[in-house]
């Protein structure tokens, strides 16, 4: 298949080689900058980058960090009262990458990645297995942070062969998105296999019930509300409650309000999880208070919380 670039009125020039041998280790956010940065690198603006693109500053600074390192740009040594613009800007958060650099592996040199190797034979079999799960050849880059995983953050090969499938399976197999995973793990206290599986396996509970949760309340596919998303962390973390109890909130918020409101539910849930309710029998039990909620067809929240503690004494 043919394809052509339709160029208009102008093109962008990017240095080839080490641009092409760093694709496969780049992410999405770092590929969006360097386009940007092509169309007028003179004139970058982190904060005007970072709005463009619908970035964080962070993200825009990690992926200076990362083309920097592979060899395709380069911010200069230039005293700063001599620095263009964008120099200045990258300048005034130089401590920044510094801090996210150390949350990286360490770049292990030629000799020293043949000596870790060297030193340890079944690495070479844990990489094996990783190329497998992952379904492809890694390059000498994704070896490196293999090994760093292995012989830096001291992690079992279970681990990280978990790891990578947990990751292989949401369609994430780039090896700088498992390295950020495998610290950002680490650095929660998540360092043995037990745990991460622990760990997994929460995280897959959570999805199911939000996902029934916005089945209930027909988000479809759509990004939650911030306060959608704070309620259900609520729910599900912080109160731990079943989905039975979310849906019958449901019902009685569809019921007085005859549309379904997360916000709604929420406060009936905050009024159980204050009396300490944790099932539907238990909020149906409240619901036959001796003060009768039917009289108010609005179902007042406040009437509701009253009424429910007089059923709790009985």
């Amino acid at each position: 298949m043919k394809i052509q670039f339709q160029y208009g009125t102008g093109v962008l020039t990017l240095p080839k080689e080490n641009t092409v041998k760093n694709l496969s280790s780049a992410e999405m956010s770092d590929l969006k900058f360097l386009l940007f940065l092509a169309e007028d690198p003179d004139s970058f603006d982190i904060n005007g980058a970072a709005k463009a693109l619908d970035l964080t500053e962070e993200e825009i600074v990690s992926a200076i960090a990362f083309w920097e390192k592979a060899g395709v740009i380069s911010i200069g040594n230039a005293p700063v009262r001599r620095a263009s613009k964008a120099k200045r800007e990258i300048a005034s958060v130089l401590s920044k990458e510094k801090m996210l650099t150390k949350n990286e592996l360490p770049e292990y040199s030629g000799e020293e990645l043949a000596s870790v190797l060297k030193s340890t034979p079944s690495l070479s079999s844990l990489i094996s297995a990783c190329q497998q799960i992952l379904g492809k050849i890694l390059t000498v880059p994704e070896t490196r942070i293999i090994v760093g995983l292995y012989d830096f953050l001291h992690l079992e090969d279970e681990y990280i062969l978990s790891l990578c499938s947990w990751c292989q399976s949401k369609n994430k197999t780039s090896l700088r998105y498992i390295e950020k995973t495998a610290l950002a793990l680490v650095d929660k206290g998540i360092s043995t296999p037990d745990e991460l599986n622990k760990y997994f396996k929460e995280l897959e509970e959570y999805k199911s019930i939000e996902n029934q949760c916005r089945r209930l309340f027909g988000m479809g596919t759509r990004a939650l509300t911030s306060p959608e998303a704070k309620a259900f962390d609520q729910w599900i973390n912080e109160y731990k409650i079943p989905f039975e109890l979310i849906e019958y909130a449901y019902e009685l918020t569809v019921s007085n309000t005859q549309k379904p409101s997360v916000p709604y539910a929420a406060k009936i849930i905050d009024s159980w999880h204050d009396m300490k309710i944790s099932t539907v029998d238990e909020a149906k039990a409240v619901g036959k208070s001796k003060k009768d909620l039917s009289h108010d067809s609005s179902f007042d929240i406040s009437e509701f919380s009253k009424a429910a503690l007089l059923g709790s004494d009985k």
